[in-house]
């Protein structure tokens, strides 16, 4: 009976620190964030991260580290790069710092407002909260086109024909256009 109890309670131990292991693995790499919540959050079984994905998440993590200033990603229309370098990257990136501050714009007013909602979506997933507990949203029913952090950091959506007003002070401007 006592051998039983500890090996159910090494095995608890075991699953922790595998969770441990996985979230800081999380923590390092886009690609592997978004592998991890995408099928959560869109309710897709069997999904595994495709090449390409991971080169733009290289990409990304050089954008992250100053290595790379501008960014131009081309992919075809449906590959999943506007939820990668869009949904995805904004709640890593302030799951890593939760004082960034990022503008995304985009040439409409309905794009601005779905990719908010689809960034929004990311934040309130429970996984997301697993990952990084220290970022969550000041105010989850805010209106979707500006998510704040009680740490300083914040995401504005607008369009090129949205306005853009108070101080502005971003040391990460993260433009982002997407077409088709």
């Amino acid at each position: 009976d006592v051998y039983k109890r500890q090996v159910l309670m090494g095995a608890a131990m075991t699953r922790e620190l595998n969770q441990a292991k996985l979230h800081s693995l999380l923590r390092q790499s886009p690609s592997l964030f978004f592998a991890h919540l995408f099928p959560k959050i869109d309710n897709t079984e069997g999904f595994e991260c495709p090449w390409h994905l991971h080169a733009i998440s290289q990409h990304l993590l050089e954008m992250y580290n100053e290595q790379c200033r501008r960014l131009i990603i081309n992919a075809p229309p449906r590959s999943l790069k506007t939820s990668m370098a869009n949904s995805y990257f904004i709640p890593w990136l302030l799951g890593k710092n939760p004082k960034t501050k990022i503008i995304v714009v985009t040439y409409g007013d309905d794009l601005s407002t779905t990719l908010a909602r689809a960034t929004k979506k990311v934040f309130l997933q429970p996984a997301y909260r697993q990952v990084f507990p220290h970022t969550v949203l000041e105010n989850d029913r805010m209106q979707a086109t500006r998510l704040r952090a009680p740490q300083g950091g914040q995401v504005i959506f607008t369009s090129i024909h949205g306005a853009l007003t108070g101080p502005v002070s971003y040391t990460h401007l993260r433009a982002h256009e997407t077409r088709g």
